[in-house]
């Protein structure tokens, strides 16, 4: 479905607004602001980017597919600060996060596979070959 242009003066709306809480901060939230992140929109992907741009020397803080979030998002880079969190927690939040993707991985996989198998039994009973 393509755009209207009322849905891009929101969508301009809501990432203005986003973009003032990451440089300025939230405090409701934590964050303290970050003069130098940059909001932005990837037509490419389809996608929000969050960057870094220190004296040209730019970095990849956060992407985000589908619709913005604005507190998600800051929640998100909250959990990601340094300048408030060591690093040994920042790193130990991303593995967690990493162990709990791959669990479900492992589940969904687990549970397709199990479902594969009731089939296969079914039909191989049904065809008499158990």
């Amino acid at each position: 479905m393509p755009w209207t242009r009322s849905d891009l003066d929101m969508r301009s709306l809501i990432a203005d607004r986003t973009a003032e809480r990451l440089t300025k901060g939230d405090p409701t939230l934590g964050w303290s602001g970050d003069p130098y992140l940059v909001l932005t929109f990837d037509n490419m992907r389809l996608c929000w980017e969050v960057f870094r741009d220190v004296g040209g020397h730019v970095t990849l803080v956060a992407r985000k597919y589908g619709e913005l979030d604005p507190d998600k998002l800051i929640r998100h880079l909250v959990e990601l600060d340094t300048q408030t969190r060591n690093h040994k927690d920042v790193v130990d939040g991303i593995i967690a996060a990493n162990e709990a993707v791959q669990a479900e991985l492992r589940r969904r996989s687990e549970e397709a596979l199990q479902e594969a198998q009731t089939h296969f039994n079914w039909a191989a009973k049904k065809d008499g070959l158990m």
